[in-house]
């Protein structure tokens, strides 16, 4: 937690939340100096050896002490002609990306829960719970911006509050600051999406739907990415994977009233896949003995639900019968807080997962070494989200493979299936 509240000091610290300024060269009194924003953990050192130039020559051009501040502005003072001056402005504005990412910070609300302190210590280990997302996301956007740097992509980042409220994200749109975004990120709430998507979800620009399960804006507008997969797709890579290693076994479906359109999209797949042995009940108590009897020595379980509760009991009510199951559940699942480890393995769980942190591929890898390298903790909630989905779009890193809908926009299909073994996810053979 401690990533939080640093970054969120940052944040709150800042003049002003609505841009991360891009190198830009200036020219005063038939000088040159190129205009550099002091990041976190920056020194005068650090900057002047970036820049090739004396500390002093920073201090003197800046009128100003070594102390910095986040965010601040320095002039560092260069020696360029106009020709050269001319180049470089144009390519810099060829290159510029333009990113808008739209964020519960409850800045404000945040801002209030310092006022009674004067100690800055005490007052950092406070933060508005509700923006923690918006937080730990921000966090795995930066560490990509510093990543993407390296590789010369050039990234304006624009980060706007929405506080999770529709008047606001209407203001934002209404502003027309988001006229001159080549990419929106956010917001995080379908209904706030949908109000942006209303404005440019047929434009030239991408909007990218981070985070959320709901994905009926991807149906309707052709600029958008949705990056969590839809149910369908889950239950489609399901399938194939069933059918390439349970063929011929039971499939037994359970599930709750409201998912019978699930229900029926299983079978038309398994249907077409030739599963002779297809059986589905609607699970109205969860108790173990209300199950017994619908349970044979063998079968392969599909629970296409998203409900935590009913997930956890019907699985603890699977375990204790005296049967065998493969059970297989959906990409959510993975971040429920409240299912038994051992009820996992000993049930043979197996999930669709994307964009989820599993600590076995080597980009995994990578990000984790990366982020306590650069904060000196483990990783936040969201970062890794952030940071897949920037390294994706903007570097060398292909994370996704996006189907494009019908008169719709992209959604990704890239969800491997693993399984819990040995106390650990691992992917599936």
């Amino acid at each position: 937690m401690g990533i939080i509240r640093f970054f969120f000091i940052l944040i709150i610290l800042s003049t002003s939340l609505f841009a991360q300024t891009n190198n830009k060269i200036v020219r005063f009194d038939d000088k040159y100096f190129i205009v550099h924003t002091v990041k976190a953990g920056e020194s005068l050192n650090k900057i002047a050896d970036t820049y090739k130039v004396k500390v002093n020559d920073i201090l003197k051009s800046n009128e100003m002490q070594r102390n910095l501040y986040y965010n601040q502005q320095l002039y560092i003072p260069i020696e360029l002609n106009d020709s050269i001056i001319s180049h470089k402005e144009n390519k810099i504005k060829k290159e510029e990306i333009n990113i808008a990412l739209l964020m519960p910070y409850y800045v404000e609300k945040n801002d209030t829960m310092f006022d009674d302190f004067e100690d800055t210590l005490k007052a950092s280990s406070l933060y508005f719970t509700a923006s923690e997302v918006a937080l730990s996301f921000h966090v795995g956007v930066k560490l990509a911006l510093d990543s993407l740097n390296k590789l010369n992509v050039n990234i304006v980042l624009h980060t706007f509050d929405t506080n999770n409220d529709t008047n606001k994200v209407l203001n934002i749109v209404r502003s027309g600051k988001l006229e001159k975004m080549d990419y929106i990120i956010g917001p995080l709430r379908a209904k706030n999406f949908n109000i942006v998507c209303q404005k440019y979800g047929n434009s030239n620009k991408i909007l990218i739907n981070p985070l959320s399960r709901i994905a009926n804006d991807v149906k309707k507008y052709k600029a958008v990415y949705q990056i969590y997969p839809r149910i369908e797709d889950q239950l489609r890579e399901i399938v194939k994977f069933i059918d390439r290693k349970y063929k011929n076994k039971r499939i037994l479906i359970l599930y709750q009233y409201d998912k019978l359109t699930h229900v029926n999209s299983l079978k038309r797949l398994l249907s077409k896949n030739n599963f002779n042995e297809i059986n589905s009940h609607e699970i109205k108590y969860t108790h173990v003995d209300s199950i017994r009897d619908i349970f044979s020595p063998f079968q392969i379980v599909l629970i296409p639900s998203t409900n935590k509760a009913f997930v956890s009991k019907v699985l603890s009510s699977i375990r204790c019968l005296d049967s065998t199951s493969v059970v297989f559940g959906l990409n959510s699942w993975v971040k429920y807080d409240n299912l038994d480890i051992d009820d996992l393995m000993e049930l043979n769980l197996h999930l669709p997962i994307s964009n989820q942190l599993t600590y076995f591929q080597e980009f995994d890898q990578q990000f984790i070494k990366l982020f306590e390298k650069t904060y000196l903790t483990n990783h936040a909630k969201y970062s890794y989200n952030a940071y897949s989905i920037m390294m994706h779009f903007f570097g060398n890193e292909k994370l996704y493979s996006f189907k494009k809908l019908l008169n719709g926009g992209y959604v990704n299909t890239t969800m491997p299936i693993y399984n819990y073994y040995d106390y650990d996810l691992i992917l599936a053979e």
